[in-house]
């Protein structure tokens, strides 16, 4: 059979990555070292980065429900596929902004999002002068610019409208309902019992409350995109199935915050439409410093230090509930043991923190015996369960309140967009986006999982389409004016 030019070149290209891929796996079988499998991967990567990068990145959302965790050089835990291809993503951002000029406009670059998403990674930089461990803040700030690069940047240059958005949206939920299907059928063949849920996600999550995040946040998603679809389309058929099996595994999950978090968007979406967002801030704010001020004084606190023989693991769903309830449960119990050493942290150094990534290696110190648990020795190395004590640790004073300011931006700009779209596409597309942001917000008031490829990616993509869209509702009420 003859070749000639571009079916030539991509039949060569074709042999040439077969002969790297076959090279990798008897690399691979016959050393046993993954590594070897990573160069047919890079090549890959690379030949769809010249070919078609925006495809790529649609790939990128289709590989976030299927990554798996593995252990890379000791304590180092690596995402795979995502995270490797996030490094891609910034080299391919920085070579763009080589080589075309204005890759991003005035209007994106010089939004209030972008400048306190940049100051919030400055100050991170600062914090390596501060830093208690310089290697772990420099890996956290290396792993953080991937994250920023990639789903807040480059989704600005890649999505250009709502078919691009939607085609995005489609990449993540098809796979996203597959393993959520795998996963309840591995949970069924158990009995759906509570003490089994854990084992039926892996793989592709570190446990139920990752699974159970990433099922809430993407809801909202596939939920107005479906609205977007014409009746009749395959889309909107998949779509309608789809919302119910995310829906039975967010229930099935048996995770607290999640369906804590879906009671929330729920509210949320009434706030938005009727522009409460300022009020139920100002209310939530009020209510934290009032909640500091009872627990402080006089040291309060300690009176609802948990019986450490009694606050044990329950395998049973109807004791676990009621466990917590009563500040009983083992995962509630650990949680406020690190809260109060979190608290106690920042009078040491109260305005740089100890550093990006630092809370485990210093937390020790600052606890408090009689909150301990069983599960205290933390040989996980987990950090401190709420993102925004985590930043006023790791960040100091001056890091938590830019990450705070950050947030309230993204809302109230969200809720402005919403307030001046027109057309029914666009309000969906940006309730969405805020109601995705929304549910992330709930879920860190009891976790760290920015700092995950399942819901740091869709974070910072939430940041990015509402500052899209508020610049398109902008440009139209401008149009109208004039």
């Amino acid at each position: 059979m003859r070749h000639s030019g571009p079916d030539k070149i991509s039949f060569r290209l074709f042999l040439l990555f077969a002969f790297f891929l076959l090279t990798g796996v008897l690399l691979f079988a016959w050393y046993g070292q993954p590594v070897f499998l990573a160069i047919p991967a890079l090549l890959l990567f690379a030949g769809l980065a010249v070919a078609d990068y925006r495809l790529l990145y649609f790939l990128l959302f289709a590989f976030i429900p299927l990554s798996v965790e593995i252990a890379v050089g000791g304590e180092f835990t690596l995402k795979v596929p995502t995270e490797p291809m996030m490094a891609g993503f910034l080299l391919i951002f920085l070579l763009i902004g080589l080589y075309r000029k204005n890759i991003l406009t005035k209007e994106y670059l010089f939004h209030p999002i972008t400048g306190l998403l940049m100051a919030h990674f400055l100050w991170m930089i600062i914090g390596l002068i501060y830093t208690v461990n310089l290697e772990v803040s420099v890996k956290y700030v290396i792993l953080k610019s991937w994250y920023m690069a990639t789903f807040f940047f480059m989704a600005l240059v890649v999505i250009r409208n709502l078919d691009d958005f939607k085609r995005l949206v489609l990449f993540l939920s098809i796979p996203l309902t597959l393993v959520t299907l795998v996963v309840l059928l591995r949970h069924a063949l158990l009995g759906f019992s509570f003490e089994s849920v854990n084992s039926t996600v892996v793989p592709f999550f570190r446990n139920h409350v990752n699974y159970a995040a990433l099922l809430s946040v993407a809801f909202p998603y596939l939920f107005f995109m479906r609205l977007n679809y014409e009746r009749g389309t395959w889309q909107r058929r998949f779509m309608s199935l789809a919302l119910p099996v995310l829906l039975v595994g967010v229930y099935y999950s048996y995770t607290r915050a999640a369906w804590v978090a879906m009671l929330a968007a729920g509210i949320a979406y009434f706030m938005v439409r009727h522009r409460l967002s300022k009020y139920a801030v100002l209310t939530a704010a009020t209510t934290v410093l009032l909640l500091i001020a009872f627990l402080a004084k006089d040291n309060k606190y300690l009176d609802f230090a948990p019986n450490y023989s009694q606050t044990i693991y329950h395998p049973d769903l109807e004791e676990h509930l009621q466990a917590t309830v009563n500040f009983t449960d083992l995962s509630t119990a650990e949680r406020i043991y690190r809260w109060v050493a979190a608290a106690h942290m920042p009078a040491d150094r109260p305005w740089a923190g100890v550093g990006p990534g630092n809370f485990y290696p210093v937390y020790k110190r600052y606890t408090v015996p009689s909150f301990r648990t069983y599960v205290s020795d933390n040989p996980e190395q987990s950090t401190v369960h709420n993102y925004y004590l985590l930043m006023l640790v790791e960040g100091g004073v001056i890091g938590a309140s830019l990450f705070l300011l950050l947030v309230f931006t993204v809302l109230f700009v969200g809720e402005r967009a919403y307030s001046r779209m027109k057309r029914r596409e666009d309000r969906n597309w940006v309730m969405a986006a805020l109601l995705s942001f929304i549910l992330i917000l709930v879920h860190i008031l009891v976790s760290d999982l920015i700092e995950t490829d399942k819901i740091g990616s869709l974070f910072f993509l939430n940041m990015a389409v509402i500052l899209m869209l508020d610049r398109k509702s902008g440009n139209e009420t401008e149009a109208k004016g004039s």
